[in-house]
C-alpha cells in the first residue's frame, strides 16, 4: 500500500470510530430541536429528549430513545412507542427529586409494571428511573431495583452533577458497587464548575473513563443546545454552531 492510499486509508478508520462509538448520545434540550444535525455524523450515536417522540425530521442513522417522563402521557406510551419501532425505553426522570418526576419507589414500581414492563413482550430493552445523584438518589434507585419482582430491568440510569472528575468516577463506582449485576446508563452529566477551562479538562477526563468501562453502556454530557444561563457546558454557541467544548465531544 503506497503512502497515499496509506494516509486516505488511516482518514477512514478515524472517520468510522468518530461515527461508530455506541455508547455516546445527545441530550437534546427542547430548544434546539433544529440544530439536531450538527450533532450527527460525528462521534454521537443516539439521542433522547426526555420524551416518547422525537422532533420531527430527525436524522434517521441517530437512533431515538423515548422516556416516560413521570405521570403525563404514561396511558399512550406503549403504543408511541411500538408505532416508533424503539428498541430501547428509559424510565422516569429524577423520581427522587421533588422538581422532578416526584414518584416514590412503591408507585414507580406499579408505573413501571403497567406502562413499562408490557414493552419487554416485543424485545424492547428496559432503562431503570433515572436518578439524581443527590443524596436519595441511589438509595431511591437501589430500593427500587430490590422492590420491582418480576421487573425486566437490563440497565440503570443515572444522573451527575459536581466538580472533579474523580468525584464522577467514584460516584459511578458506587452506583456499579451497589448494582452489580446491572449495566449503567448515565443520560446527564456535566462539571457544574464556572471556569470554562476546569469544564474542558473534566469532559476529556470523564470520556476516557466513560468508554473504557465495559458496564457503562451509554452516556450524555448535559447538554447538547445553545448556551444555558450559569452554566458553561453547552456543546454549541450562540449562533447554533457545534463550539469548542462541543468539538471534543460531538
Amino acid at each position: 500500500m503506497g503512502p497515499s492510499k496509506l494516509v486516505l486509508a488511516l482518514s477512514c478508520f478515524v472517520l468510522c470510530i468518530q461515527a461508530s462509538n455506541p455508547k455516546r448520545g445527545i441530550a437534546l434540550v427542547q430548544s434546539s430541536d433544529a440544530d439536531l444535525p450538527k450533532g450527527s455524523g460525528g462521534r454521537c450515536s443516539w439521542f433522547y429528549n426526555w420524551a416518547a417522540s422525537p422532533p420531527a425530521g430527525y436524522p434517521r442513522f441517530l437512533e431515538f430513545v423515548p422516556m416516560l417522563w413521570g405521570h403525563q402521557d404514561s396511558g399512550i406510551f406503549i403504543q408511541t412507542v411500538r408505532q416508533l419501532g424503539a428498541s430501547t425505553v428509559l424510565g422516569f426522570n429524577e423520581p427522587n427529586e421533588y422538581g422532578q418526576s416526584n414518584i416514590g419507589v412503591p408507585e414507580a414500581v406499579q408505573m413501571w409494571k403497567a406502562y413499562i414492563q408490557p414493552l419487554k413482550n416485543s424485545g424492547v430493552r428496559l432503562g431503570s428511573p433515572a436518578v439524581s445523584s443527590g443524596p436519595s438518589g441511589l438509595p431511591w434507585l437501589v430500593n427500587f431495583v430490590a422492590s420491582c419482582s418480576g421487573c425486566s430491568i437490563d440497565f440503570v440510569v443515572v444522573h451527575w452533577y459536581g466538580e472533579g472528575a474523580t468525584n464522577f468516577i467514584n460516584y459511578l463506582a458506587s452506583v456499579h458497587a451497589q448494582i452489580p449485576n446491572k449495566a449503567v446508563w448515565v443520560t446527564e452529566f456535566a462539571c457544574t464548575s464556572g471556569n470554562p477551562a476546569d469544564v474542558s479538562v473534566f469532559l476529556a477526563a470523564a470520556l476516557t473513563y466513560l468508554d473504557a468501562q465495559p458496564w457503562i453502556e451509554r452516556y450524555n454530557w448535559f447538554a447538547f443546545g445553545r448556551p444555558i444561563s450559569g452554566l458553561q457546558t453547552s456543546l454549541l454557541d450562540g449562533g447554533g454552531n457545534v463550539n469548542a467544548l462541543g468539538s471534543t465531544y460531538i
